[in-house]
């Protein structure tokens, strides 16, 4: 999993360059190295990160870090739509001279939750969340060039607004749909509207850098039809943008009329056989992954 800083960081799987698994077996083996390039042929470190303990047990790991910056900033942009707020994240996603660490897009329903659990006066609309890290002479530059962009307030403690939205809106159903990033605004304002016409309360807070997009559904009475409703609706507007939804949590309930990884892709029978290589009997984290696997 990954949180907002993904967008200058990169995912843990980009982080991980070397590790050491154990498999079903009960061999040891090492893969990747402790150097940046240090892959040549397939890539086993990205594989097994990305398997949820179906082939085998990561029990080491090295992981490459970066230093603290001189200064962060977290700053608030008010926009005035979800389509106002796609127009100014395409404007610095194109900018040169703005390199944000994290940004964030929040829709109406997001932003008055946060705002009030905060504290914060966030406006009644959509909000982005902008978070600059480097040196203190480059992140005033940065921010005196998003302030031209939009309205904006800097919060001056960032920390508990990243955690609410890494793990504030958790309420034990999340669904992350994976969009490309220029229709991340218009992908969060339909889930929206269909969230409303099935009784659903939906806050959604989108990585507008990446693309990945949360929903936080729920209804009054936990209507469980009206979820499922949604999600699949859910779903169908993701794919239909060239994306995929997912469930990161659920209950049972849910996941027994939501397929939890959506329709099978095309690469399943791919996954399948490097299955068989890995756990030929099947015992690692069965039905876990992708197709059952």
């Amino acid at each position: 999993s990954s949180g907002p800083h993904r967008l200058l960081y990169g995912a843990p799987r980009d982080l991980a360059l070397g590790l050491r698994a154990v498999l079903p077996d009960g061999r040891a083996i090492r893969v990747g190295g402790k150097t940046v390039k240090n892959v040549a042929g397939y890539d086993l470190t990205k594989l097994f990160v990305g398997s949820l303990g179906t082939l085998g047990l990561i029990v080491e790991a090295t992981l490459k870090l970066r230093p603290l910056p001189e200064e962060e900033r977290t700053l608030v942009l008010l926009c005035r739509s979800l389509e106002h707020a796609g127009e100014v994240v395409r404007r610095v996603l194109g900018s040169a001279d703005i390199i944000p660490a994290a940004l964030e897009l929040l829709d109406e329903r997001a932003t008055a939750l946060i705002g009030g659990r905060l504290g914060l006066a966030l406006g009644s609309g959509p909000v982005l969340v902008v978070a600059l890290e480097g040196f203190s002479e480059e992140v005033s530059g940065q921010e005196s060039r998003l302030r031209a962009l939009a309205p904006g307030s800097l919060v001056e403690d960032g920390a508990p607004l990243w955690r609410l939205l890494t793990d504030g809106l958790r309420s034990g159903l999340v669904a992350r749909a994976g969009v490309p990033i220029a229709v991340v605004a218009r992908y969060l304002e339909a889930a929206g509207k269909a969230a409303a016409a099935h009784g659903v309360n939906c806050p959604g807070v989108a990585g507008a850098g990446s693309g990945l997009v949360r929903l936080f559904p729920k209804t009054q009475g936990g209507d469980p039809d009206a979820l499922v409703a949604f999600l699949k609706e859910a779903r169908s507007l993701a794919c239909h943008a060239g994306g995929y939804l997912v469930l990161e949590e659920a209950p049972l309930l849910i996941k027994g009329a939501v397929n939890v990884w959506g329709d099978p892709v095309d690469a399943l029978p791919a996954l399948g056989k490097i299955k068989s290589v890995f756990d030929p009997q099947g015992i690692m984290n069965p039905g876990r992954y992708l197709g059952g696997i």
